[in-house]
């Protein structure tokens, strides 16, 4: 801890032990993570910081606070969290819930779909959610049941697709030189039109599930946090589809 007094940007340089860079090219960043423990204020003519006070411990600050150094121990990447209890809390669903549909986790979380999809990318971005990986779902049109698919699965509603494509092609006499743009939408709305009647509608989504360092590693914090932020997840959850 630092001492509660007026400071000049040398003094506090020296006070947190970092460097003049640190401080002066990313001073939010200095403020936000370096002087988060503190009451302070800053007079922007003089460029003095006075720490008036230490912040009180609560037990979200302190899980906070781990989660903050654990991620920058985890990895070499330097990502910022405009709000690191709000990441923890969508984590810890995701750790136990494994559920990765934006509604359902809506429906979990209290948080927006938007919000969640901007933490997702981060903690992508950090390499604790996997990147670059989906699963695909049938909904069907009249009840909006989704059905979880395996690839098998898949590619039969696509050459359900290709096959009504191919046959509009004919029907609508589409030439394979020179075509028809209008006619060929024509074909695919035809052909979209047909898959949702048989099959429903296909959706493509990202998956949330932790990488496997990533699981190892914060684990046993992610089960400590849904005990003491009381949010009440099971070890072996069973989440059911929509």
């Amino acid at each position: 801890m630092i001492e509660l007094k007026t400071y000049t940007d040398n003094e506090l340089i020296e006070a947190l032990g970092i460097s003049p860079n640190t401080l002066k090219k990313k001073r939010k960043v200095t403020e936000q993570r370096l002087l988060k423990d503190y009451e302070w204020s800053r007079e922007k003519k003089t460029k003095l910081y006075t720490v008036h006070s230490y912040k009180a411990q609560t037990i979200e600050k302190v899980l906070c606070d781990t989660f903050e150094t654990m991620i920058a121990e985890f990895g070499s990447k330097n990502v910022t969290m405009k709000n690191t209890e709000k990441a923890l809390r969508i984590l810890v669903a995701l750790y136990f819930t494994k559920e990765n549909k934006p509604s359902r986790l809506s429906e979990i979380t209290n948080e927006t779909t938007l919000e969640i999809s901007r933490y997702v990318k981060k903690l992508q971005s950090l390499d604790i959610l996997v990147s670059e990986e989906y699963d695909y779902y049938l909904v069907d049109k009249k009840t909006l049941v989704w059905k979880w698919i395996d690839d098998a699965e898949r590619e039969s509603v696509k050459k359900f697709w290709s096959r009504e494509f191919f046959s509009w092609i004919d029907k609508l006499n589409v030439k394979a030189i020179n075509s028809d743009m209008d006619k060929v939408r024509t074909c695919k709305q035809k052909a979209s039109f047909e898959t949702v009647n048989a099959f429903g509608f296909l959706r493509k989504v990202s998956k949330k599930d932790m990488t496997d360092e990533a699981r190892e590693y914060f684990g046993p914090f992610l089960r400590y946090s849904n005990e003491q932020l009381n949010m009440m997840y099971e070890e072996e959850m069973v989440v059911t589809v929509d």
